[in-house]
């Protein structure tokens, strides 16, 4: 059953790289995503769907902790931190 449908979009000036935790992706999945724009949506099932992470494209630092997409967490309100090599960005 296919449940639910998934769109990630950025209002920053600066790109990322989003990673896509998913059980169904047999290799991992980053796309980047251009500022003022949206990624292609994804339609999944639930239950297949875990989270997101997502760092400034080009970056060596690290990823961000996971975002939630789906169960009770992910509609909790969330400040998500991710440095760069030159500042720091709060989304």
């Amino acid at each position: 059953m296919i449940s639910g449908q998934v769109i990630i979009a950025s209002r920053l000036t600066r790109q990322l790289d989003v990673r896509l935790l998913a059980t169904t992706f047999t290799t991992e999945k980053v796309l980047s995503l251009k500022p003022m724009e949206a990624l292609p949506s994804y339609v999944m099932e639930e239950d297949k769907v875990r989270a997101i992470k997502v760092k400034v494209d080009g970056s060596k630092s690290l990823w961000s902790q996971e975002i939630l997409i789906t169960g009770d967490k992910a509609k909790e309100t969330r400040l998500v931190k991710v440095s760069s090599d030159y500042d720091l960005i709060l989304l």
